[in-house]
């Protein structure tokens, strides 16, 4: 995958949102997948546009980066692989600075 195919992915997912939200005027709650699919194909983006790094498919809307770490796409957590405890990011922007290329202390 390459970032003119997630371009078209997310042109087709914010597509398919605003036909959700059409349907779902109405309602006081209700699922919107394909804004939860913008988000994951956003933050994708983010890695696959960052130069140095190593982007493969994890299992369960997660990637793995430099084999290293596992970043969860919608929910912006990380861990160690191999470990157990998650920490927040709060943008991939920030995760990939401070984490991947190891630049703790300018932000």
């Amino acid at each position: 995958m390459d970032v003119a195919e997630i371009d078209i992915l997310i042109a087709l997912a914010e597509i398919e949102s605003n036909r959700i939200e059409i349907r779902n005027y109405y309602k006081g709650v209700y699922s919107n997948p394909a804004e939860r699919e913008i988000k994951r194909l956003t933050s994708l983006k983010v890695f696959y546009l960052t130069e140095g790094i190593k982007v493969e498919q994890g299992g369960s809307g997660c990637i793995i980066v430099n084999d290293k770490f596992e970043y969860a796409l919608i929910t912006g957590k990380w861990r160690a692989l191999g470990k157990s405890k998650w920490y927040r990011s709060k943008s991939p922007e920030s995760f990939i600075f401070k984490y991947v290329f190891d630049n703790k202390e300018g932000q």
